[in-house]
C-alpha cells in the first residue's frame, strides 16, 4: 500500500487496528474473493465509520421522533451499529457470491472452447489464452492474468490455482485440479474438458429445476411473513385497544364485556406503545429470518438470502403499518 493512500485513510487505518490482527488477516481472502484491493485494516476502519453513522442515525431517531426512553435509546443505537456492520459484510458477500455464480455461468462454454482448440493442435496455454472472449467478464481477465505469469517463471499448473484462490468457487477448483492433473500425468486433456464441461451443465440445469421446484415454498413463507404475521400481529393490536376501552368505561360497560368473554374478567396492565414496539420487533426479525431461509431454500447458503432482507422487512412494516392505521381503522372502530 502506498504511503499516500494510507495517509489519506489515517482515520480507517486507526479505527482498523482496534480489529484483532487474526481476524483482519482472515478477512483478507475474502476481500480478494470479491475482486476489492482494499487493505482489510482500512476496509474494518471504514466499516466501523459507517456503523457508527448507522447507529447515530438509529439513536437521533428514537430520541426525536419515537420519543424512546433511556433504554430503548441504548438498544436503538447498538442495532443501528449492528445493521451497519451487517450491511457491510453483507455488500462484500454479495460481490463474491457475484463473481462465483458470473464465473459457473460461462465456465461450461470456456471449457468447450478450450477443448476445441487444444483438439486443433494447440499447446494448453495458448488454448487457455485463444479460448477467452470479451463476454467472458471475470475469467477473461483473471486467464489472462494467468496465463501471462505462466510465460515467465511461473509455470501454468501454479497461475491456474492463483485463479481459483481469487474466485470462491469450489466447481472452479475442481476444474483448476483436473486440468493441473491431466498436465501432469499426459491424460486426453481436451476429452476431459469436454466431459467437464458437460458435467457442469447438467448440474446447472438440476440446480435450475431445484430453484423452480421450491418456489411454491418460497412463495408460501414470504406471504405468511409479508401479509399473514403484519395482519395478525396488527388485529391483536386492534383487539386490546378494544378490551382497553370496556375497561375504562362504565361499570354497566366493562360487565357487559366481561359476559361477551366468557365471564372471565380481563385485566389489560401492558401499554399499547409498549406492544407496538414489540410488534415492530417481531415484524422485522421474521422478515430478517424469512430472508434467511429463503436463502436456504434457493441456494443452500444462509447469507445468499440476507440480501433479500431490506425489502422483506420493508415491505412487511408497510403492510403492518397500512393495516393497522387504515384498514382496520375503518371496519373495527374503537
Amino acid at each position: 500500500m502506498a504511503r499516500t493512500e494510507r495517509d489519506s485513510n489515517f482515520v480507517y487505518y486507526l479505527l482498523g487496528s482496534l480489529v484483532p490482527k487474526g481476524t483482519r488477516e482472515t478477512f483478507r481472502r475474502t476481500l480478494l474473493h470479491a475482486g476489492m484491493t482494499d487493505e482489510p485494516q482500512a476496509w474494518w476502519g471504514r466499516t466501523i465509520v459507517l456503523s457508527l453513522l448507522a447507529g447515530l442515525a438509529f439513536l437521533a431517531a428514537g430520541y426525536w421522533l419515537l420519543k424512546l426512553s433511556s433504554p430503548f435509546l441504548a438498544a436503538a443505537f447498538s442495532t443501528g451499529l449492528a445493521i451497519g456492520l451487517v450491511l457491510m459484510y453483507v455488500s462484500v458477500y454479495v460481490r463474491v457470491e457475484d463473481r462465483r455464480k458470473r464465473v459457473e455461468r460461462i465456465l461450461p462454454d470456456h471449457l468447450q472452447l478450450v477443448a476445441a482448440n487444444i483438439r486443433s493442435g494447440m499447446t494448453p496455454v495458448v488454448a487457455l489464452r485463444t479460448a477467452v472472449r470479451p463476454e467472458f467478464g471475470i475469467l477473461e481477465e483473471e486467464i489472462k492474468y494467468a496465463t501471462t505469469k505462466s510465460l515467465g517463471t511461473e509455470n501454468i499448473t501454479d497461475a491456474m490455482k492463483e485463479i481459483s484462490r481469487r474466485i470462491d468457487s469450489a466447481v472452479l477448483e475442481r476444474v483448476v485440479s483436473l486440468f493441473a492433473a491431466s498436465l501432469k500425468s499426459g491424460g486426453k486433456l481436451a476429452r476431459l474438458l469436454e466431459s467437464t464441461a458437460e458435467d457442469i451443465r447438467k448440474g446447472q440445469e438440476l440446480k435450475a429445476e431445484l430453484v423452480t421446484s421450491t418456489k411454491m415454498y418460497v412463495l408460501f413463507v414470504l406471504f405468511v411473513v409479508i401479509i399473514g404475521t403484519p395482519v395478525l400481529l396488527a388485529i391483536s393490536l386492534r383487539f386490546i385497544d378494544m378490551i382497553t376501552a370496556l375497561q375504562t368505561g362504565t361499570a354497566a360497560t366493562a360487565e357487559a364485556g366481561s359476559a361477551a368473554l366468557g365471564g372471565f374478567a380481563v385485566s389489560v396492565s401492558l401499554s399499547k406503545e409498549f406492544l407496538s414496539r414489540i410488534s415492530y420487533f417481531i415484524v422485522i426479525a421474521n422478515g430478517i429470518l424469512s430472508a434467511v431461509l429463503v436463502g436456504v431454500i434457493q441456494e443452500g447458503r444462509a447469507m445468499s438470502g440476507l440480501k433479500y432482507a431490506p425489502f422483506v422487512v420493508a415491505a412487511t412494516l408497510a403492510v403492518f403499518y397500512v393495516v393497522q392505521n387504515y384498514v382496520l381503522g375503518s371496519f373495527l372502530a374503537v
